[in-house]
Parts: C-alpha cells; structure tokens; sequence
C-alpha cells in the first residue's frame, strides 16, 4: 500500500505539483492510501499531451474504470504512469471516470 496526496481534477501536471506542495505544508505527506492496480508508459509526446490536458477522457483510463478494481482496505486502485524522458511518475485514481480524476505524484520530494 502506498500513502501519497491525491489532486482532486486538476488540469495540468503544474496544478498537481502547485497543490501537493501546498497540502504537503498544511497537512504534512501521504495521506492518502492506495495501491497500484495497473501501469501504463507513454512516449514523451502522450505524456505532453497527458500532463497537459488531465481532464480529457482516455481510452486507457476508461478501460481500467471499466475494470472495478475493488478497494483492498481502505486503499483506492490506481494506475501509475510513467513515460520516456520523465523524472517522475503519477498515480491517477479515475473513482470510475474515463479521465484522471485524482492525480497524485509518485514518490514526491
């Protein structure tokens, strides 16, 4: 199970960080539990495209809602992203949606 901070809709990838940041300061890290139920790579221009329009439907998300991955405890399934060139990676939990509904960063500094 993995404890991260999860950005409710947010549009771009500098809304996620922006967000974590100013939660992590008032709240502290990790406070959101989940579990990673799936993996998707993107090349560097799905993941410009992705980071940069977070409120598009994707058909790979769409099809991981269309899964119903159960909760295990209090945990929430998510998808954690990765792509060709990026430092980082994202865990999207869609609660059923077709677009990345809550974003949260993987391993956050």
């Amino acid at each position: 199970m993995i404890h991260t901070t999860f950005v409710r809709k947010p549009a771009c990838l500098e809304d996620v960080v922006k967000e974590t940041q100013r939660l992590h300061a008032l709240f502290g890290p990790g406070s959101d539990p989940a579990y990673i139920a799936a993996e998707r790579h993107l090349t560097r221009r799905e993941w410009v495209d992705f980071t940069t329009h977070f409120l598009d439907d994707q058909d790979w998300i769409q099809d991981f809602s269309a899964q119903n991955h159960p909760p295990i405890g209090n945990a929430c399934p998510c998808i954690r992203v990765t792509a060709d060139g990026s430092p980082i990676a994202l865990l999207i939990d869609p609660q059923g949606s077709g677009y990345a509904r809550y974003v949260a960063l993987d391993n956050p500094a």
